[in-house]
């Protein structure tokens, strides 16, 4: 009975803001946040990600550090600039706050591959993170534009996270998880359903933007798991993925 209690409870919470979706479509950011507000919880962090595969070819040292000053320099970021080097890597990075956003953290690195199956690739990861979603929206869109020059084959992603009390069932979590995806309209694509963890792939026609997987195309996914430490049940809304651990 207190199963279906709680059902019946989150399916009105989901129908109840539902109506106050806007026509049309949405911001992969605004998508983000009607799916954390649909679960009951309030938005407590989120991250931007601009992810671009470079080359199949090891860099050399100096070559990393003059992307990376370049990136800095579009993105106007100042900050030391960090160097490490082994057997399998070499990377440059370098940390700091920006005039139209939060603090960004830029990344270059070249791996050399195996010299068989595995082929040498350098990559530029730009990082972001702020509270509020609008601020993240417009971040997103400054960095992916600012990035363009000197990585055109980048693309940008996001992630909001929120939090709820106390612990729910699997089939709890599940529930809550699907009555939000329903808001945005969206469609489950695969998922994995766990005793402590539920995470969906889905696609939502809400937004014009999505990634192809053979036949199929998905553009968001949540995730739901419950943190025994903080004993807190943590949702996570991610476009197209989740680009962190859960």
């Amino acid at each position: 009975m207190l199963l279906l209690v709680v059902f019946v409870c989150l399916a009105f919470a989901a129908f109840a803001f539902a109506r106050d979706l806007p026509e049309g479509e949405l911001s992969a950011v605004e998508t983000l946040e009607f799916l954390i507000k649909a679960t009951g919880a309030l938005v407590a962090e989120g991250e931007i990600q601009y992810f671009a595969e470079l080359e199949n070819r090891y860099w050399e040292m100096a070559e990393l550090e003059d992307l990376l000053l370049t990136a800095a320099g579009l993105l106007q970021v100042k900050g030391r600039v960090e160097k490490s080097t082994t057997e399998t890597y070499r990377v440059v990075d370098v940390t700091g706050k920006t005039p139209y956003g939060g603090r960004i953290h830029i990344v270059v690195q070249s791996n050399p591959g195996d010299g068989k199956t595995v082929p040498p690739k350098t990559y530029l990861l730009a990082v972001c993170r702020d509270l509020d979603p609008c601020k993240l929206g417009a971040a997103g869109d400054e960095i992916a534009a600012r990035l363009q020059p000197c990585a055109p084959s980048g693309s940008v992603s996001y992630y909001l996270a929120g939090e709820l009390a106390g612990k729910m069932t699997g089939r709890e979590m599940a529930a809550l998880a699907r009555e939000a995806l329903s808001v945005v309209d969206g469609r489950i694509v695969e998922g994995m359903e766990e005793v402590d963890l539920i995470s969906y792939t889905a696609y939502t026609p809400r937004l014009n933007n999505h990634i192809a997987a053979g036949s199929a195309r998905f553009n968001v996914n949540i995730a739901v798991c419950y943190d025994e430490l903080r004993d807190k049940t943590l949702v996570w809304a991610g476009f197209p993925l989740i680009n962190t651990p859960y």
